[in-house]
Protein backbone atom coordinates (compact mmCIF):
# COMPACT_ATOMS: atom_id res chain seq x y z
CA UNK A 1 0.00 0.00 0.00
CA UNK A 2 1.53 3.75 -0.80
CA UNK A 3 2.30 5.70 2.45
CA UNK A 4 2.26 9.61 1.62
CA UNK A 5 2.80 12.77 4.25
CA UNK A 6 1.00 14.63 5.41
CA UNK A 7 2.51 17.94 6.89
CA UNK A 8 0.65 20.80 8.70
CA UNK A 9 2.76 23.64 10.21
CA UNK A 10 2.24 27.31 11.56
CA UNK A 11 3.07 28.93 7.38
CA UNK A 12 6.72 29.43 9.24
CA UNK A 13 9.56 27.31 10.56
CA UNK A 14 7.01 24.83 13.00
CA UNK A 15 6.09 22.14 11.62
CA UNK A 16 2.96 21.15 14.25
CA UNK A 17 1.85 18.02 12.74
CA UNK A 18 2.82 15.22 10.19
CA UNK A 19 0.79 12.23 9.97
CA UNK A 20 1.62 9.00 7.75
CA UNK A 21 -1.68 8.50 5.78
CA UNK A 22 -2.21 4.80 6.28
CA UNK A 23 -3.83 2.45 8.27
CA UNK A 24 -1.00 1.40 9.37
CA UNK A 25 0.99 3.69 11.36
CA UNK A 26 1.31 7.54 12.26
CA UNK A 27 3.65 9.90 12.68
CA UNK A 28 3.15 12.69 14.87
CA UNK A 29 5.29 16.08 15.03
CA UNK A 30 4.01 18.57 17.85
CA UNK A 31 5.88 21.87 18.20
CA UNK A 32 8.78 20.60 16.71
CA UNK A 33 9.26 17.19 18.83
CA UNK A 34 8.78 13.70 17.12
CA UNK A 35 6.01 12.27 19.21
CA UNK A 36 5.85 8.96 17.67
CA UNK A 37 6.99 8.01 14.59
CA UNK A 38 5.64 4.88 13.32
CA UNK A 39 6.62 3.28 9.76
CA UNK A 40 7.70 6.65 8.66
CA UNK A 41 9.43 5.24 5.37
CA UNK A 42 9.34 3.74 2.43
CA UNK A 43 12.22 1.83 1.68
CA UNK A 44 15.34 1.79 4.15
CA UNK A 45 15.86 5.28 5.29
CA UNK A 46 14.70 7.93 7.85
CA UNK A 47 15.65 11.62 7.06
CA UNK A 48 14.38 13.39 9.84
CA UNK A 49 12.72 16.65 8.37
CA UNK A 50 13.68 20.35 8.81
CA UNK A 51 11.70 21.74 11.29
CA UNK A 52 12.41 18.87 13.63
CA UNK A 53 14.33 20.32 16.88
CA UNK A 54 13.63 17.39 19.32
CA UNK A 55 13.65 13.55 18.89
CA UNK A 56 12.11 11.68 22.41
CA UNK A 57 13.16 8.33 23.60
CA UNK A 58 11.65 5.99 22.12
CA UNK A 59 10.24 8.01 19.16
CA UNK A 60 12.14 6.36 16.81
CA UNK A 61 11.36 3.35 18.01
CA UNK A 62 9.58 0.41 16.32
CA UNK A 63 9.86 -3.34 15.01
CA UNK A 64 10.17 -1.94 11.33
CA UNK A 65 13.30 0.06 12.03
CA UNK A 66 15.44 -2.85 12.64
CA UNK A 67 15.22 -2.62 8.61
CA UNK A 68 16.29 1.32 8.32
CA UNK A 69 20.28 0.92 7.22
CA UNK A 70 20.80 4.73 6.79
CA UNK A 71 19.84 7.85 9.16
CA UNK A 72 19.82 11.36 8.32
CA UNK A 73 19.83 14.51 10.74
CA UNK A 74 18.26 17.69 9.55
CA UNK A 75 20.25 21.18 10.81
CA UNK A 76 17.03 21.93 12.92
CA UNK A 77 17.73 19.05 15.54
CA UNK A 78 19.26 20.37 18.48
CA UNK A 79 18.34 17.97 21.21
CA UNK A 80 18.33 14.01 21.18
CA UNK A 81 17.41 11.89 24.00
CA UNK A 82 18.84 8.68 24.85
CA UNK A 83 16.98 5.72 23.31
CA UNK A 84 15.43 7.84 20.91
CA UNK A 85 17.23 5.26 17.88
CA UNK A 86 17.34 1.88 20.76
CA UNK A 87 15.91 -0.47 17.30
CA UNK A 88 17.78 0.83 14.37
CA UNK A 89 20.05 -2.69 14.66
CA UNK A 90 21.24 -2.02 11.16
CA UNK A 91 22.11 1.02 11.18
CA UNK A 92 24.96 1.09 8.09
CA UNK A 93 25.12 5.14 7.46
CA UNK A 94 24.51 8.03 9.81
CA UNK A 95 24.49 11.74 8.44
CA UNK A 96 24.32 15.08 10.21
CA UNK A 97 24.21 17.81 8.02
CA UNK A 98 26.94 20.01 8.33
CA UNK A 99 25.50 23.22 9.45
CA UNK A 100 23.74 21.27 12.77
CA UNK A 101 24.48 23.60 15.10
CA UNK A 102 24.39 20.60 18.17
CA UNK A 103 25.57 17.91 16.67
CA UNK A 104 28.12 16.33 13.99
CA UNK A 105 29.44 13.58 12.01
CA UNK A 106 32.94 14.65 11.86
CA UNK A 107 34.77 13.27 9.09
CA UNK A 108 32.35 11.10 7.87
CA UNK A 109 32.35 8.70 10.77
CA UNK A 110 28.77 7.26 10.45
CA UNK A 111 27.71 8.43 13.74
CA UNK A 112 26.21 10.95 15.52
CA UNK A 113 28.49 12.85 17.97
CA UNK A 114 27.44 15.93 20.68
CA UNK A 115 29.95 18.88 19.27
CA UNK A 116 29.82 21.03 22.47
CA UNK A 117 30.23 17.54 24.70
CA UNK A 118 32.36 15.03 22.46
CA UNK A 119 29.57 12.54 23.57
CA UNK A 120 29.41 9.79 20.58
CA UNK A 121 25.25 9.39 20.69
CA UNK A 122 24.43 7.10 18.39
CA UNK A 123 26.71 4.91 16.20
CA UNK A 124 26.05 2.07 13.74
CA UNK A 125 27.69 -0.79 12.12
CA UNK A 126 30.67 1.10 9.97
CA UNK A 127 31.19 3.68 12.81
CA UNK A 128 34.83 4.58 13.09
CA UNK A 129 34.85 6.64 15.98
CA UNK A 130 36.93 9.84 15.83
CA UNK A 131 39.43 11.22 17.71
CA UNK A 132 38.11 13.75 20.45
CA UNK A 133 35.18 11.95 21.61
CA UNK A 134 35.38 11.59 25.28
CA UNK A 135 32.32 9.56 26.00
CA UNK A 136 30.24 6.61 24.33
CA UNK A 137 26.94 7.72 25.34
CA UNK A 138 23.72 5.46 26.41
CA UNK A 139 22.87 2.70 24.69
CA UNK A 140 24.81 4.19 22.05
CA UNK A 141 25.20 1.03 19.99
CA UNK A 142 22.69 -0.74 21.90
CA UNK A 143 21.92 -3.98 19.63
CA UNK A 144 23.87 -2.89 16.96
CA UNK A 145 25.10 -5.70 14.42
CA UNK A 146 28.75 -4.51 15.32
CA UNK A 147 31.82 -6.85 14.95
CA UNK A 148 35.00 -4.81 15.74
CA UNK A 149 35.56 -1.21 16.86
CA UNK A 150 38.62 0.32 18.16
CA UNK A 151 38.21 3.40 21.31
CA UNK A 152 40.28 6.71 20.00
CA UNK A 153 42.93 7.46 23.19
CA UNK A 154 40.56 10.67 23.91
CA UNK A 155 37.69 8.11 25.10
CA UNK A 156 37.53 8.25 28.93
CA UNK A 157 33.91 6.80 29.59
CA UNK A 158 31.59 4.16 28.52
CA UNK A 159 27.35 4.51 29.07
CA UNK A 160 25.31 1.95 30.63
CA UNK A 161 24.18 -0.64 28.17
CA UNK A 162 26.26 1.37 25.52
CA UNK A 163 27.12 -2.00 23.61
CA UNK A 164 24.86 -4.35 25.19
CA UNK A 165 23.12 -6.71 22.73
CA UNK A 166 25.80 -6.07 20.34
CA UNK A 167 27.70 -8.97 18.04
CA UNK A 168 31.78 -7.55 19.38
CA UNK A 169 34.56 -10.67 19.00
CA UNK A 170 36.94 -8.83 20.23
CA UNK A 171 37.14 -5.63 22.97
CA UNK A 172 39.83 -3.66 23.94
CA UNK A 173 39.16 -0.61 26.34
CA UNK A 174 42.27 1.76 26.32
CA UNK A 175 43.63 2.71 30.29
CA UNK A 176 42.39 6.40 29.44
CA UNK A 177 38.71 4.96 30.10
CA UNK A 178 38.14 5.24 33.63
CA UNK A 179 34.72 4.27 33.86
CA UNK A 180 31.91 2.16 32.23
CA UNK A 181 28.28 2.23 33.03
CA UNK A 182 26.54 -1.01 33.73
CA UNK A 183 26.11 -3.53 31.54
CA UNK A 184 27.49 -1.93 29.11
CA UNK A 185 28.67 -5.10 27.08
CA UNK A 186 26.04 -7.31 28.02
CA UNK A 187 24.41 -10.18 26.23
CA UNK A 188 27.57 -9.62 23.80
CA UNK A 189 27.24 -13.70 23.53
CA UNK A 190 30.11 -13.43 20.48
CA UNK A 191 33.00 -12.01 22.51
CA UNK A 192 35.80 -14.14 22.35
CA UNK A 193 38.71 -11.72 23.98
CA UNK A 194 38.32 -8.86 26.53
CA UNK A 195 41.06 -6.45 27.79
CA UNK A 196 40.27 -3.83 30.56
CA UNK A 197 41.78 -1.23 32.62
CA UNK A 198 42.14 -3.16 36.33
CA UNK A 199 40.40 -0.02 37.48
CA UNK A 200 37.36 -1.70 35.98
CA UNK A 201 35.29 -4.36 37.04
CA UNK A 202 34.23 -6.72 34.47
CA UNK A 203 31.24 -8.08 36.71
CA UNK A 204 30.07 -4.69 36.19
CA UNK A 205 30.30 -4.56 32.13
CA UNK A 206 28.91 -7.99 31.36
CA UNK A 207 25.38 -9.81 32.51
CA UNK A 208 25.60 -12.07 35.30
CA UNK A 209 25.20 -15.23 32.63
CA UNK A 210 28.10 -14.06 30.88
CA UNK A 211 30.46 -13.33 33.85
CA UNK A 212 29.77 -16.66 35.24
CA UNK A 213 30.87 -17.72 31.91
CA UNK A 214 34.24 -15.49 31.70
CA UNK A 215 34.92 -15.09 35.50
CA UNK A 216 37.27 -17.99 35.66
CA UNK A 217 39.47 -17.14 32.45
CA UNK A 218 41.16 -13.67 33.91
CA UNK A 219 44.52 -14.53 32.65
CA UNK A 220 46.72 -11.78 33.54
CA UNK A 221 47.76 -8.33 35.24
CA UNK A 222 50.22 -6.39 32.84
CA UNK A 223 52.57 -3.42 33.96
CA UNK A 224 50.29 -1.41 31.53
CA UNK A 225 47.43 -2.12 33.80
CA UNK A 226 45.27 -4.29 31.58
CA UNK A 227 43.44 -7.21 32.45
CA UNK A 228 43.30 -9.97 30.15
CA UNK A 229 40.44 -11.85 29.61
CA UNK A 230 39.35 -14.66 26.84
CA UNK A 231 37.47 -17.81 26.72
CA UNK A 232 38.72 -20.92 25.04
CA UNK A 233 37.31 -23.55 22.33
CA UNK A 234 38.32 -26.58 22.20
CA UNK A 235 40.72 -26.51 24.71
CA UNK A 236 42.77 -23.86 22.80
CA UNK A 237 43.35 -20.24 23.65
CA UNK A 238 42.19 -17.58 20.73
CA UNK A 239 43.82 -14.49 21.60
CA UNK A 240 45.05 -11.87 19.46
CA UNK A 241 48.53 -11.06 19.76
CA UNK A 242 49.49 -8.01 21.41
CA UNK A 243 52.90 -6.29 22.01
CA UNK A 244 52.34 -6.21 26.24
CA UNK A 245 52.07 -9.84 25.93
CA UNK A 246 55.71 -10.85 26.57
CA UNK A 247 55.86 -8.20 29.55
CA UNK A 248 53.49 -10.49 31.63
CA UNK A 249 55.13 -11.75 34.85
CA UNK A 250 52.47 -14.25 35.83
CA UNK A 251 49.97 -15.99 33.83
CA UNK A 252 46.80 -18.56 35.29
CA UNK A 253 46.05 -20.67 32.71
CA UNK A 254 42.33 -21.62 32.93
CA UNK A 255 41.12 -25.04 33.85
CA UNK A 256 39.55 -26.99 31.03
CA UNK A 257 42.56 -25.71 28.61
CA UNK A 258 44.44 -29.01 27.04
CA UNK A 259 46.44 -28.02 24.89
CA UNK A 260 49.74 -25.43 25.31
CA UNK A 261 50.57 -25.26 21.29
CA UNK A 262 54.02 -24.61 19.90
CA UNK A 263 55.83 -21.08 20.48
CA UNK A 264 52.53 -20.60 22.47
CA UNK A 265 54.37 -18.64 25.21
CA UNK A 266 58.08 -17.82 23.44
CA UNK A 267 60.26 -15.13 24.44
CA UNK A 268 57.73 -13.92 27.22
CA UNK A 269 60.87 -12.41 28.76
CA UNK A 270 59.30 -11.00 32.12
CA UNK A 271 57.39 -14.11 32.81
CA UNK A 272 57.94 -15.01 36.29
CA UNK A 273 55.62 -17.98 36.75
CA UNK A 274 52.70 -20.02 35.41
CA UNK A 275 50.27 -22.12 36.71
CA UNK A 276 49.03 -25.07 34.53
CA UNK A 277 45.92 -26.76 34.79
CA UNK A 278 45.79 -30.94 35.07
CA UNK A 279 43.77 -30.32 31.69
CA UNK A 280 46.46 -29.86 29.91
CA UNK A 281 47.31 -32.89 28.06
CA UNK A 282 49.99 -31.82 25.77
CA UNK A 283 53.17 -28.81 25.58
CA UNK A 284 54.17 -28.37 22.36
CA UNK A 285 57.79 -27.40 21.33
CA UNK A 286 59.51 -24.43 22.41
CA UNK A 287 56.67 -23.41 23.98
CA UNK A 288 58.48 -21.50 26.71
CA UNK A 289 61.48 -20.97 25.07
CA UNK A 290 63.45 -17.43 25.85
CA UNK A 291 61.11 -17.15 29.18
CA UNK A 292 64.12 -16.19 30.62
CA UNK A 293 62.88 -15.06 33.90
CA UNK A 294 60.90 -18.06 34.72
CA UNK A 295 61.75 -19.73 37.74
CA UNK A 296 59.92 -22.51 38.58
CA UNK A 297 57.62 -24.98 36.39
CA UNK A 298 55.16 -28.40 37.33
CA UNK A 299 53.91 -30.30 34.52
CA UNK A 300 50.70 -31.81 35.01
CA UNK A 301 49.94 -35.86 35.49
CA UNK A 302 48.56 -36.01 31.72
CA UNK A 303 51.34 -34.45 30.08
CA UNK A 304 53.43 -37.34 28.87
CA UNK A 305 55.87 -35.57 26.59
CA UNK A 306 57.82 -32.51 26.93
CA UNK A 307 58.35 -31.34 23.12
CA UNK A 308 61.52 -30.38 21.51
CA UNK A 309 63.34 -26.51 22.70
CA UNK A 310 59.97 -26.48 25.36
CA UNK A 311 62.21 -24.50 27.71
CA UNK A 312 65.22 -23.95 26.01
CA UNK A 313 67.15 -20.83 26.71
CA UNK A 314 64.82 -20.46 30.26
CA UNK A 315 68.29 -18.83 32.45
CA UNK A 316 66.49 -18.42 35.68
CA UNK A 317 64.81 -21.97 35.99
CA UNK A 318 65.60 -23.56 39.33
CA UNK A 319 62.88 -26.19 39.79
CA UNK A 320 60.80 -28.48 37.69
CA UNK A 321 58.30 -30.66 38.42
CA UNK A 322 57.72 -34.17 35.89
CA UNK A 323 54.91 -36.15 36.74
CA UNK A 324 54.95 -39.50 37.23
CA UNK A 325 53.88 -40.77 33.76
CA UNK A 326 56.21 -38.80 31.59
CA UNK A 327 57.48 -40.89 28.39
CA UNK A 328 59.43 -38.79 26.64
CA UNK A 329 62.27 -35.61 26.72
CA UNK A 330 62.82 -34.47 23.58
CA UNK A 331 65.66 -32.69 21.58
CA UNK A 332 67.54 -29.72 23.42
CA UNK A 333 63.84 -30.02 25.56
CA UNK A 334 65.90 -27.88 28.78
CA UNK A 335 68.92 -26.54 26.60
CA UNK A 336 70.83 -23.45 28.75
CA UNK A 337 68.73 -23.97 31.89
CA UNK A 338 71.47 -22.26 33.53
CA UNK A 339 70.25 -22.76 37.16
CA UNK A 340 68.43 -25.76 37.30
CA UNK A 341 70.07 -27.43 40.11
CA UNK A 342 68.39 -30.67 40.29
CA UNK A 343 66.15 -32.86 37.95
CA UNK A 344 63.96 -36.03 38.88
CA UNK A 345 63.37 -37.95 35.77
CA UNK A 346 60.25 -40.76 36.59
CA UNK A 347 60.46 -44.07 36.29
CA UNK A 348 57.87 -44.09 33.17
CA UNK A 349 60.55 -42.02 31.40
CA UNK A 350 61.71 -44.34 28.63
CA UNK A 351 63.37 -41.91 26.36
CA UNK A 352 65.70 -38.99 26.13
CA UNK A 353 66.72 -37.13 23.27
CA UNK A 354 70.06 -35.87 22.63
CA UNK A 355 71.00 -32.12 23.90
CA UNK A 356 68.23 -32.57 26.85
CA UNK A 357 70.71 -30.67 29.20
CA UNK A 358 73.25 -28.98 27.40
CA UNK A 359 74.26 -25.93 29.17
CA UNK A 360 72.40 -26.63 32.39
CA UNK A 361 75.64 -25.57 34.18
CA UNK A 362 74.22 -25.52 37.24
CA UNK A 363 73.02 -29.07 37.71
CA UNK A 364 74.54 -30.95 40.96
CA UNK A 365 71.70 -33.70 41.16
CA UNK A 366 70.43 -36.10 38.61
CA UNK A 367 67.84 -38.55 40.24
CA UNK A 368 66.36 -41.28 37.55
CA UNK A 369 63.97 -44.18 38.50
CA UNK A 370 63.87 -46.14 35.78
CA UNK A 371 67.23 -48.43 35.45
CA UNK A 372 66.73 -48.75 31.20
CA UNK A 373 67.72 -44.97 31.46
CA UNK A 374 70.62 -45.43 33.36
CA UNK A 375 72.48 -48.25 31.53
CA UNK A 376 71.42 -45.80 28.51
CA UNK A 377 73.67 -43.32 26.06
CA UNK A 378 72.80 -41.03 29.21
CA UNK A 379 75.71 -41.35 30.52
CA UNK A 380 77.98 -43.31 28.32
CA UNK A 381 77.67 -40.68 25.93
CA UNK A 382 77.47 -37.76 28.23
CA UNK A 383 78.73 -34.89 25.65
CA UNK A 384 75.23 -35.67 23.46
CA UNK A 385 73.59 -34.86 26.75
CA UNK A 386 75.29 -32.99 28.66
CA UNK A 387 77.33 -30.13 26.28
CA UNK A 388 79.16 -27.84 28.18
CA UNK A 389 78.32 -29.24 32.05
CA UNK A 390 80.73 -30.51 34.34
CA UNK A 391 79.20 -33.52 35.18
CA UNK A 392 81.77 -34.53 37.49
CA UNK A 393 79.89 -32.26 40.17
CA UNK A 394 76.63 -34.13 39.31
CA UNK A 395 75.29 -36.48 41.59
CA UNK A 396 73.48 -39.70 40.25
CA UNK A 397 71.04 -41.10 42.18
CA UNK A 398 69.40 -44.22 41.18
CA UNK A 399 67.25 -47.29 42.01
CA UNK A 400 69.07 -49.14 45.37
CA UNK A 401 68.52 -52.44 43.60
CA UNK A 402 70.48 -51.55 40.37
CA UNK A 403 73.13 -53.64 39.21
CA UNK A 404 75.90 -52.03 40.83
CA UNK A 405 78.10 -54.14 38.92
CA UNK A 406 77.24 -53.08 35.84
CA UNK A 407 76.79 -49.24 37.01
CA UNK A 408 80.75 -48.91 37.50
CA UNK A 409 80.94 -48.94 33.68
CA UNK A 410 78.46 -46.63 32.85
CA UNK A 411 79.90 -44.13 35.74
CA UNK A 412 83.14 -44.27 34.90
CA UNK A 413 82.19 -42.69 31.52
CA UNK A 414 80.23 -40.51 33.09
CA UNK A 415 82.27 -38.90 35.59
CA UNK A 416 85.51 -40.73 35.83
CA UNK A 417 87.29 -38.39 38.06
CA UNK A 418 85.40 -38.11 41.17
CA UNK A 419 82.21 -40.58 40.73
CA UNK A 420 79.09 -39.51 42.66
CA UNK A 421 76.43 -41.85 43.46
CA UNK A 422 73.80 -42.21 45.49
CA UNK A 423 70.40 -44.80 46.24
CA UNK A 424 67.12 -44.70 46.69
CA UNK A 425 64.35 -47.19 47.53
CA UNK A 426 61.15 -47.71 46.41
CA UNK A 427 58.86 -46.81 48.82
Amino acid sequence: MKKWLTVINDGKDTILDVRLEDENGVIQIFDGEILIYKHPFEGNQIIVPEGVTRIAAFALSDDDCSKIVSLSISSSVCDIEDMAFASFSNLKSIVVTPNNKVYDSRNDCNAIIETATGILIKGCKNTKIPDGVKEIGTCAFIGCDLTEITFPSSLMGIGVSAFSGSNLTNLYIPYTVKWVGEEAFAYCKNLHSVEIPDTLSLEELIDIEDYERWKYSEFYESPCTIKKYWVYKDGRYNPSIVKWYRKVKTIKIPNGVTTIYDHEYENYTSLESITIPNSVTSIGAAAFRGCKKLKAIKIPYQVTRIAQYAFEGCKELESIELPENTMRIDRQAFAGCKKLKRIELPESLSIISVGAFDFCNSLEEILVKNKDIVFSDLLKKKEDYFFGVDVEKITLVVPEDIDRFRLREYVDAFSPVERRVEYWRYE
